[in-house]
Parts: C-alpha cells; sequence; structure tokens
C-alpha cells in the first residue's frame, strides 16, 4: 500500500504547504510540542485557505493530544519566538509568521567534541599496549612500564529546582482571557496575589473567570470586580463578596418628611380646626 496519493484525488482532502515554510519548521529548533502546535496552527489556517483564524486552545489541545493550559503556554513562547503573530489583542487572530521572522531560542546545547583516546600505560620493551592500572605506585611491581595515574572524576552540577509548571504567568493569563481583563489589571492583580503568597494556577484562574461570568451578568465589568477585589485585598474572589460590599457601599438615602422647625405649616390641614 503506498502512501503517495495524487492531488487530483478528490475523495481525500488535502493541505498545500510552502516548500520555503516547510524546510524552514524541518530544521527549526522547535521541542516536539511547539512543533505540533505549530502545525495545528497551519492546518487550521492555510488548511482553510486563509492566513489567520481565531483558534481556540481546547481546539489545538485536541488535535495535538495536548492539556489546553501546556496549549496556552506553547502559543506564547511560539508568539514570543516570532513563530506564530497575533492581528490584534490576546483573542485576536493567529497565523504563521514567514520563516526569516522567526527568532527562535537555541535548544541544541550538545557540543561537538571530539572523543579522547583512553589514557594507557606504555612498554619500553613490548609493542603491546596495557590498560591503565588503578595503583599506587608502591603497589607497582612491573618494571619498564609507565602507568599514568587516574584522573578524578568531576563532580556533578548540582541541579537547579525546577519551577512549578502550573503556576501562571501574566502571558498565560492573557491567552485565556474570555471575560477580556486589560492587561494593567492581570499585572496588578497577579501582584497583590504574589503579596498574599497566593499562587495563581490553571484551576485558580479557570474558578475566578467563573466568578466574573457571574459579575458580567449583573452588569459589573471583569477590570471593575479585579480592581474591587484588589482593593479589599482579598486573598480569593467570589462575585457573591462583590455584591455584598457593593451593597454595604451604598446607602438609600431618607425620606424627606414635614420640616417641624419651619415656618411652613401646611402638614397641619388635615388636623382640622383648633
Amino acid at each position: 500500500m503506498t502512501n503517495v496519493v495524487p492531488i487530483g484525488n478528490t475523495s481525500r482532502g488535502f493541505t498545500r504547504m510552502d516548500n520555503e515554510l516547510y524546510e524552514a519548521l524541518i530544521g527549526a529548533d522547535l521541542s516536539g510540542r511547539e512543533l505540533r502546535v505549530a502545525l495545528a496552527v497551519h492546518r487550521l489556517t492555510v488548511g482553510f485557505n486563509t492566513e489567520t483564524a481565531r483558534i481556540a486552545a481546547a481546539y489545538i489541545a485536541e488535535m495535538a493530544g495536548l492539556h489546553r493550559e501546556d496549549v496556552s503556554r506553547i502559543i506564547s513562547e511560539l508568539l514570543r519566538q516570532r513563530v506564530l503573530y497575533r492581528t490584534g489583542g490576546s483573542r485576536s487572530p493567529i497565523g504563521i509568521s514567514p520563516a526569516s521572522e522567526w527568532k527562535i531560542d537555541s535548544k541544541n546545547t550538545r557540543k561537538n567534541d571530539q572523543i579522547k583516546a583512553p589514557q594507557c600505560g606504555v612498554s619500553t620493551t613490548s609493542k603491546v599496549v596495557f590498560l591503565p592500572h588503578n595503583k599506587d605506585s608502591k603497589d607497582i611491581t612491573t618494571t619498564g612500564v609507565v602507568v599514568s595515574a587516574p584522573q578524578a572524576k568531576p563532580e556533578p552540577e548540582a541541579e537547579k529546582p525546577k519551577a512549578k509548571r502550573d503556576t501562571f504567568t501574566l502571558s498565560n493569563l492573557l491567552s485565556d482571557n474570555p471575560h477580556g481583563v486589560s492587561e494593567q489589571v492581570l499585572s496588578d492583580w497577579l501582584t497583590c496575589r504574589k503579596k498574599l503568597r497566593a499562587a495563581v494556577t490553571a484551576t485558580v484562574w479557570k474558578r475566578v473567570n467563573g466568578e466574573l461570568a457571574k459579575c458580567a451578568a449583573f452588569g459589573i465589568s471583569a477590570d471593575d470586580a479585579l480592581a474591587e477585589a484588589q482593593e479589599a485585598g482579598w486573598r480569593g474572589f467570589k462575585a457573591e463578596w462583590l455584591m455584598n460590599r457593593q451593597r454595604a457601599g451604598s446607602v438609600a438615602p431618607r425620606s424627606s418628611g414635614p420640616d417641624f422647625h419651619s415656618d411652613d405649616v401646611s402638614w397641619a390641614s388635615d388636623l382640622g380646626p383648633f
């Protein structure tokens, strides 16, 4: 069975790819997940004869077999490396940039060092190469043999602590921002959470978006809701808290009754004759 199918065969669909872009993707120093996300974006744009498209991270996650949170993070990295581009804000259409504009981080750290020949003993009376001995000089009884001293093994480098993968950054929040919170408000909110030692994870951000949806139903914008939460110094966030806070801050004006200390005595007209 051959994998070569003529283009004229209309029973199957095909996605054409520019040769320059194809070769650039082959030689690009991208990770496996980054390449899968880039190919998914290409399929959902060029594959539908359009340069850009509004694509949900969840849809790419389903195509590439990845988690939605990982896809959002990878899209942010590809945008930073100029492999992808957006036509506007965080929820605007996305597309593949020309290969000449890519600024991909170098990931290949393997050095092309030459293999060093093993050290060995050399006999002045024999042409046979002796394997190195790890004996002290006082234990050597063979005459006419030069044995090199064993070299100390380099100490392994201390492993750096790995950053938590589930911690969200500002770029993650902007890439998954269904209520259109401004970048400044999100940055201030992250700073407030950091001072309160409260991490922002995918689960936390999902719940916050759920509460922001409730606020929107009551006519409160997402920017105003998060700004109010920062002003109140809340570690968490509930739409119910915001409603209670606004009710407590608004006092209904008292109804104005008759002024008994003025010259107006019209209030006594219904009392009858004195």
